[in-house]
């Protein structure tokens, strides 16, 4: 949509005179269409008008949020996940994962603009959202048809970018159970414990706690729940389902 000169300069130039503001904002689309070279391009990545800035959406461009966003299956306000038959299309999200490597804008940040500011961390929170939402169902999507290594590489990806997701410990627990690696699990849920008790002073959940007990006395029916509630297999295996 088409966005007025005025909002953008008071956007990225909140501190100075509208003239100043006016004059950074048209020296920047400048330099902006210069590198993306949009004189060249049919039809142009930009519509600038004296008025407006609009993005062409008609132009030949590829966006990286919005392909993410295709492949995770976004729907306006929440991750479409799981098809109608119950199984994720694993292909596209592990497309989207791959694609996922650091947050939105990474780096990035303008000055005194507390407005701007306000937008990227939003952004930043919903696409970080989405990609551990995508990569705890790709995680319980390996663990159903039985590859648990590529699944505890899912679930600790999880934990790569947000070490205190206390759902994506549970997870590598139960997978590492499920692989016949009780010692880890264990291990895991100290690990958790020690996390959150450093950096949020709270203990993990009862259910937490409850499946940490169950591993370590060596309960192999109760535990058998994944975090969406999708059961991995129709009854708990003796043996690892996949070598870890």
């Amino acid at each position: 949509r088409p966005h007025a000169r005025e909002k953008l300069a008071g956007l990225l130039w909140p501190n100075v005179p509208d003239d100043c503001a006016h004059h950074s904002l048209n020296q920047a689309l400048s330099s902006l269409r210069r590198a993306i070279h949009d004189d060249a391009a049919i039809p142009p990545f930009l519509i600038v008008s004296r008025q407006c800035v609009q993005f062409n959406r008609s132009s030949s461009y590829w966006l990286d949020v919005e392909a993410f966003e295709g492949l995770v299956g976004w729907r306006g306000d929440r991750l479409a996940g799981w098809e109608g038959n119950g199984s994720l299309n694993g292909e596209c999200a592990g497309q989207a994962v791959a694609m996922y490597r650091g947050s939105f804008l990474e780096g990035l940040s303008v000055v005194d603009s507390p407005a701007f500011e306000e937008w990227a961390l939003v952004q930043q929170e919903r696409l970080h959202r989405l990609a551990l939402e995508a990569m705890q169902q790709l995680a319980e999507a390996c663990a159903v048809r039985g590859d648990v290594a590529q699944a505890l590489y899912y679930a600790r990806r999880q934990l790569e970018l947000d070490p205190w997701l206390e759902e994506a410990h549970v997870q590598v627990m139960h997978l590492l159970a499920l692989a016949g690696r009780r010692s880890e699990a264990l291990a895991q849920y100290s690990i958790c414990r020690q996390l959150l008790a450093r950096e949020l002073a709270v203990e993990p959940a009862a259910s937490t706690t409850r499946l940490f007990q169950l591993i370590r006395d060596g309960n192999t029916t109760d535990w058998w729940q994944p975090v969406s509630g999708r059961p991995y297999a129709p009854t708990p295996p003796q043996q690892p389902l996949h070598p870890v």
